[in-house]
């Protein structure tokens, strides 16, 4: 993924993006699940495109280490 999204073509990065990351904030689950095993890049990402005032306490609890 970290390649995906380093990718100088701005097609390549964004599909992976939508593909993807985005897939991420549909479901609660996915997002604690794959947060702790995300590269830096990814994360940052990640957590840049997060509202984590729509976030359940049990995610923003799981993610507490992430979201500060």
């Amino acid at each position: 993924m970290e390649t995906v999204l380093r990718s100088s073509k701005e097609s390549v990065s964004g599909a992976g993006y939508f593909q993807v990351a985005e897939q991420l904030f549909g479901s609660e689950d996915l997002l604690v699940a794959a947060v702790p095993v995300m590269r830096e890049d990814t994360l940052r990402l990640t957590l840049s495109e997060l509202d984590t005032e729509r976030l359940s306490s049990g995610a923003r609890a799981a993610l507490v280490d992430y979201l500060t």
